[in-house]
């Protein structure tokens, strides 16, 4: 990965140390950033629409392990992370199609490494990459199905967990009444309606609490 870039900017040899150590930098900035809680449940009810009954509950029964709970102190109110925020928002619209909530929550934590390796990587993620959710027509459980049309493999979800296989022709015996997105589009989403709360809080969890006890 690292090489393929080098050859598309020319790179002199000399000099591709110095820009993978640049690049390496960066990435761990944006991974940083990504699992830094600094959004406020507000933002999450208000900008995401997650009802709060569903945080509340989530929260309550510690569905998910949060960046929130993480760096939370006694008596503070949660501070959640983008990579929270991006759990939350998959668990919420995918059981609002009635997804378990244990395959809800398996797509997010999928979904959030997913975009972790891509910020790690030259190439990122696919823009072509989409998720297919559905159930078989007599069957019990759902099923997801990971792909970019570019790439013969795919990952698949079925029983409880994830298996990387050949895609082959399996797009062609799904059922009719399924629900597909564009990873891509669905992350930056999220991202598009965050971005100015996001920018406002920019900094991390304790800076966030501090600049609440200036203001107050």
């Amino acid at each position: 990965m690292h090489t393929l870039l080098m050859a598309k900017l020319k790179t002199p040899p000399g000099d591709f140390d110095e820009l993978k150590a640049r690049f390496d930098e960066m990435a761990a900035r944006s991974v940083a950033s990504f699992a830094s809680p600094r959004l406020p449940t507000k933002v999450l009810v208000d900008q995401l629409d997650i009802p709060r009954t569903s945080i509340n509950n989530w929260l309550q029964k510690k569905v998910f392990e949060l960046d929130a709970d993480k760096h939370r102190r006694d008596g503070e109110d949660r501070l959640y992370s983008p990579r929270d925020a991006v759990m939350f928002a998959t668990a919420s619209q995918t059981s609002a199609i009635g997804l378990p909530l244990a395959t809800a929550k398996a797509l997010g934590a999928y979904l959030v490494a997913y975009i972790e390796k891509g910020m790690r990587t030259v190439q990122g993620f696919s823009a072509r990459s989409h998720v297919v959710i559905f159930r078989r027509p007599g069957g019990a459980d759902w099923e997801i199905i990971h792909y970019s049309p570019d790439r013969p493999e795919a990952h698949f979800f079925s029983g409880g967990e994830w298996k990387q296989a050949p895609l082959a022709n399996r797009l062609d015996s799904l059922p009719p009444m399924r629900v597909e997105f564009n990873v891509s589009d669905f992350v930056a989403d999220i991202v598009n309606v965050l971005q100015g709360d996001m920018m406002l809080v920019a900094g991390n969890a304790d800076d966030m609490r501090n600049k609440k006890k200036s203001a107050a």
